[in-house]
Order: C-alpha cells, then sequence, then structure tokens
C-alpha cells in the first residue's frame, strides 16, 4: 500500500475520534480534569483508537523492527523537529507523534511513563523490542536511544518506576 494512502487512512482515523475528543471537552466543562494524567490518559486513549482503526482498514501486521531499521526510521522521522512548548507540546505528545510515525511504518511499539519519585513529575517516552538488541527507550524530543531500568540516573533524576504499555500486537 503506497505511503499516501497509509496517510490519508491514518488521517481517517484522526477524524473518526472527534466524537471522542468533543465528549471529552464537554465532560472537561462539567468535570474539570484535575490532574495532567488524566489528560495523558486520555491521550493515550485516542492514540489506542487511532492505531487500531488504522490497522483494522490496512490489515497490516505490526512487527519488531531491528536495532538498524530502528535506527533509518529515526533519522528520517521528523517527532524530534517539532519545538518543546511549555504545557502545550510535552514529552507525551512527542512519544504519541513517534507512536503514530512508527505504526504507520509498520512498527510495533510502545508508550513508557518513567517516575522519578512522588514528588517529582514522569517523563513519557517510546519502546521498541528490536530483534537484536531487546528492549530499546527511545526520546522522542531528540531521537536518543537508552537502555533503561530501575535505578538509572536519567533526565535529572533516579528512575524508581518504569511503565511499558504496549500498542498493537505482536
Amino acid at each position: 500500500m503506497k505511503q499516501s494512502i497509509k496517510d490519508t487512512i491514518f488521517i481517517g482515523a484522526v477524524i473518526a475520534t472527534c466524537a471522542i475528543i468533543v465528549i471529552i471537552s464537554g465532560l472537561s466543562i462539567i468535570m474539570p480534569l484535575r490532574e495532567q494524567i488524566k489528560t495523558d490518559e486520555i491521550k493515550l486513549v485516542i492514540l489506542q483508537s487511532e492505531i487500531d482503526f488504522y490497522r483494522q482498514f490496512t490489515n497490516e501486521t505490526l512487527r519488531n523492527p531491528s536495532y538498524s531499521e530502528l535506527s533509518s526510521f529515526l533519522q528520517n522521522d521528523s517527532t524530534d523537529n517539532h519545538s518543546y512548548i511549555k504545557d502545550t507540546y510535552v514529552c507525551l505528545d512527542f512519544s504519541y507523534a513517534l507512536i503514530r510515525n512508527a505504526t504507520i511504518h509498520g512498527f510495533l511499539c510502545g508508550y513508557a511513563s518513567v517516575a522519578y519519585g512522588i514528588f517529582s513529575t514522569g517523563h513519557a517516552m517510546v519502546t521498541f523490542d528490536t530483534t537484536d538488541r531487546g528492549l530499546v527507550f527511545i526520546e522522542p524530543q531528540n531521537d536518543e536511544m537508552h537502555k533503561l531500568s530501575t535505578g538509572d540516573k536519567y533526565n535529572s533524576g533516579v528512575i524508581e518506576e518504569i511503565t511499558l504499555i504496549e500498542r498493537g500486537e505482536k
């Protein structure tokens, strides 16, 4: 399937989720969201519905890339060209965009929530389970690849917890 057709189908998925956004907007007027995490969870639900819609209409099977395929994809992907805008376009938005682009490319990937501690904010990253080097964490703001685990120092903090949310199916 040509890339432009894939893009068109994925745009259709985004349009199809507009109803969800309208409902969420209405709910936010009635019941204001108190925590940013609620908004983040909603973004992840919308992302999952877009991926499901895309896969349903393309019949594509997502697959795990090799490390070199992942490197090549990241070099060509433009997610990291976007500017970080505090409270507007943040790490979750970068992750969302990279997951969307990887899915269109046919790669299976996941979202990782990295927690630094109870009194600090977390961080969103993207994971790929490469066929030759295992689980790799991607910093979507600059395409850096990392091997991370709890106790590691990262992003001016010590990682206390990593939550992986798989997207798609193997």
